[in-house]
């Protein structure tokens, strides 16, 4: 199946316990630049672009707390400790996976092969998407809040709530490393190369080298009496970081500055950041506690965002995903 990359997915999970989607489809680019000092802007007419609402589903028993997709499989966490898997193919419910005995917290996916689940009871595992299949289960040292598939999918970074950050090999399944934090980061992401990671705290960002694990881009939240809550890269050399205030802080790796604050993005605190490469763009999806859910396109050369659309999803957000959607013609290969 081939990739169809005219359109995002953009998935949602919501306290709630729904879990939508929207189909995105950029339009032209008419949108206005949002830089550091710029906080107004008229969202207008954006022509041709928009998010659609594909389709909302209730079936946890607990409130959803994260989200991950392919553009096969959505899979959503639940406090209720199972994993509920959404087949976007045929739009229904694919299954629902009962193995962990605690809440679990995070999810990623890796392409169209594996993702891996993060829970309250200790345990990281893996699974298939295909068979949904459990291939590995390991072992941390403490709940586990936050995991990351490297690009490569041959490791997996994860972090528990004792500021354990470990690093797990999913070629051999054995754990490879264990870094333990005074500053407990609550969030870890895979630069888009995989040559860098970051950890994100609630007063603190420590960007670091794949190589041998030095910090390469940190600083110090402490003074402004602002947390900081999420984070994705939308480039090698670039974190985007939203806080409790609304606003999204980019943070350019390689620079002597700390970070550009893009204020008033969101009208209350920025839950969720993600992003995704579509053609020659990359997109970034924004959640606030609010429920707007917005869509951005950032612009690399001037480090900028540009607003496309946006949405009122009239739930409380914990977490966003997004993929891009099979097409209905079939692979040659």
């Amino acid at each position: 199946l081939l990739l169809n990359r005219s359109m995002v997915d953009v998935f949602v999970s919501t306290y709630e316990k729904y879990m939508l989607g929207y189909r995105f489809t950029p339009g032209p680019d008419q949108s206005q630049s949002l830089a550091g000092g710029q906080s107004d802007f008229d969202n207008g007419d954006q022509s041709g672009s928009g998010l659609e609402m594909q389709f909302s589903v209730q079936s946890a028993n607990a409130h959803l707390r994260c989200c991950a997709a392919s553009s096969l499989v959505l899979v959503a966490g639940s406090a209720d400790e199972t994993i509920y898997v959404y087949n976007l193919m045929s739009r229904k419910v694919g299954g629902m996976l009962q193995h962990h005995r605690g809440s679990v917290n995070c999810l990623d996916v890796y392409k169209r092969k594996r993702f891996v689940s993060g829970s309250s009871d200790k345990t990281l595992c893996v699974w298939n998407q295909h068979d949904l299949e459990l291939v590995k289960q390991f072992t941390a040292k403490s709940a586990i809040i936050s995991v990351a598939i490297h690009p490569s999918g041959k490791l997996a970074l994860s972090v528990d709530d004792l500021g354990n950050v470990q690093t797990w090999n999913l070629i051999k399944y054995e754990l490879s490393f264990n870094l333990h934090l005074r500053s407990k980061p609550f969030l870890v992401k895979w630069s888009p190369s995989g040559r860098s990671f970051a950890l994100l705290s609630s007063k603190f960002l420590d960007v670091r080298s794949v190589e041998d694990g030095s910090s390469i881009k940190c600083f110090n939240y402490e003074k402004t009496g602002i947390d900081l809550l999420s984070l994705a890269f939308p480039s090698d050399d670039t974190v985007l970081i939203g806080n409790t205030q609304g606003d999204i802080l980019l943070v350019l790796i390689n620079s002597d500055e700390n970070f550009t604050v893009l204020p008033g993005l969101h009208k209350s605190r920025v839950k969720c950041i993600t992003c995704i490469e579509e053609g020659d763009d990359t997109f970034v999806a924004t959640a606030s506690s609010d429920g707007v859910l917005k869509m951005w396109r950032f612009e690399p050369d001037v480090q900028k965002l540009k607003l496309i659309t946006e949405t009122d999803t009239k739930c409380r957000i914990t977490c966003i995903a997004t993929a891009l959607p099979l097409s209905n013609k079939s692979s040659s290969k």
